[in-house]
């Protein structure tokens, strides 16, 4: 049965009858779609609460605001009494060295 065209110009959908599309690459080399040779970049920034902070570190909201009081705990500026913390702060913190103050 031939394929019709949709008539507001939309892509049809493809045949499942029809074999999986090939990736090829501009060069053919079937190998350049897994680029290993490239670092993965780190996902951009995110400004956290402080409840979101102390969930993510398993920690009171108390105790990040003594570690944010303390200078443990940078925070991004906002102006204000409004406080976030950068998810690079909280990558910091969780890098493996243990946050100063906290009883583990």
């Amino acid at each position: 049965m031939p394929r019709r065209h949709s008539p507001i110009g939309l892509p049809l959908l493809p045949n499942p009858r029809d074999p999986p599309p090939r990736h090829v690459t501009p060069r053919g080399d079937p190998f350049a779609l897994f680029e290993t040779d490239k670092p993965d970049q780190p996902p951009a920034p995110v400004l956290l609460t402080i409840g979101e902070v102390a969930a993510r570190l398993r920690m009171s909201e108390k105790s990040i605001r003594r570690r944010i009081k303390d200078g443990v705990i940078r925070v991004a500026p906002t102006g204000g009494r409004l406080v976030r913390i950068s998810s690079d702060e909280v990558r910091r913190l969780t890098a493996g060295e243990p946050i100063p103050g906290s009883s583990t």
